[in-house]
């Protein structure tokens, strides 16, 4: 079933969790500004719900959570073919593995003409045990998809090398954010000392989930150089995730307890942002971080490294200063250079304000996914009507 009239195309994005994940982020964004007399919107949730089940409903979203008990539960497919039949959905589009999987073949079995998939990731599946018995079936059910979108010219890269996709079935839509949330004033030196921070003190921050990917550890360790080396600096780290509690005994094994603060997970990032005076994302892989993009809305100098799309959006010597991944000696000299430099640090942050707001602002994504959407409809009634 195809949408040829002027009813609404109906969009059903798959989904394997409902937490504080980027992409669930991005998705809200997405649903909040297209135009809902062009599109209604279903969100599926393969396994766990979480704070965004409610929030994509408030986007306009219907929402339903299938409730998977395993990640290698093949019992999700014949379920989730029959809600897409009833649905009769135009698209669906998939976003990180294993929804990747099953969303693809479910939508194919349920013969909807246009299957689209969001890849994130330029890491493999298969270093990763739990994944490791499907990374098979996500390069074998990459064939079944219209369009792959890759957030990163580096994430297109990966598919093409590790997946063997033709290039030509891939289209880059970079992440976006709503550049205008991080115009907020904040009275600085108070909202540190709501979190406990020194006002005048140098804050140094990490801003992530706390996984190995990260890389908190190099940033541990930096942070470590820098107080060794004399430098007077607090560092902050925001975010949660299953190695929270080794990274903070870490921290202790380095004498850093006084000078670094975990505050876990927090929904106020633009406020956190004001109280920051660099960034540092020592991720050791990435698609292209949201965490760059609002670091560089809120005209943050950045030190980050060069891995996947990151380059793509910090301008070495511009808008921050780009290292190689697992340095952290490389990490702590940028950053010393930084905080060294308050004109080079607001000079950074202005640029990186600017290109933050004319090439990763949200309208820009989310015309560029409208685009998208409406170019496979027309093309799928096209060959149709041959």
């Amino acid at each position: 079933m195809y949408n040829t009239s002027s009813k609404p195309i109906k969009i059903l994005y798959v989904h394997h969790t409902f937490r504080n994940q980027s992409y669930n982020s991005l998705l809200r964004n997405i649903a909040n500004r297209l135009d809902k007399e062009r599109y209604s919107l279903f969100a599926v949730c393969l396994r766990e719900g979480g704070p965004f089940e409610y929030l994509l409903g408030n986007a306009g979203l219907h929402v339903t959570n299938l409730g998977l008990k395993s990640l290698l539960d093949p019992r999700i497919i014949p379920r989730l073919t029959r809600f897409i039949q009833q649905n009769q959905f135009d698209i669906v589009q998939t976003a990180v593995f294993p929804a990747d999987v099953y969303g693809r073949i479910s939508a194919r079995l349920a013969k909807v003409p246009v299957i689209l998939s969001v890849m994130h990731r330029t890491d493999d599946h298969k270093q990763e045990a739990t994944y490791r018995a499907l990374f098979f079936a996500d390069t074998l059910t990459m064939r079944l998809t219209t369009k792959i979108i890759a957030v990163s010219q580096a994430v297109k890269n990966y598919i093409i090398s590790l997946h063997k996709v033709n290039s030509q079935k891939i289209e880059v839509i970079h992440n976006g954010i709503d550049t205008h949330q991080y115009n907020c004033m904040v009275a600085k030196d108070r909202f540190k000392m709501l979190l406990n921070l020194k006002p005048d003190t140098p804050t140094v921050g990490f801003i992530g989930r706390i996984v190995n990917v990260k890389g908190l550890q190099y940033f541990l360790k930096a942070a470590a150089r820098i107080i060794a080396a004399g430098k007077t600096a607090q560092f902050l780290v925001v975010g949660d995730g299953p190695l929270k509690n080794h990274f903070m005994d870490e921290a202790r094994r380095l004498g850093l307890d006084p000078y670094v603060s975990f505050l876990g997970f927090r929904e106020d990032i633009p406020k956190i942002m004001s109280a920051l005076d660099v960034l540092v994302v020592p991720s050791i892989k990435e698609g292209l971080p949201l965490i760059v993009l609002e670091a560089m809305a809120a005209g943050k100098p950045i030190v980050a490294t060069t891995v996947g799309g990151i380059p793509e959006a910090i301008t070495h010597g511009e808008t921050g200063i780009l290292v190689p991944p697992r340095e952290p000696t490389r990490i702590a000299d940028a950053v010393m250079d930084l905080l060294n430099d308050p004109v080079k640090c607001e000079r950074m942050g202005e640029k990186g304000k600017k290109r933050a707001r004319e090439h990763f602002d949200i309208a820009r994504m989310v015309a560029d996914y409208d685009h998208l959407y409406r170019q496979c409809i027309a093309a799928l009634a096209e060959s149709k009507s041959l």
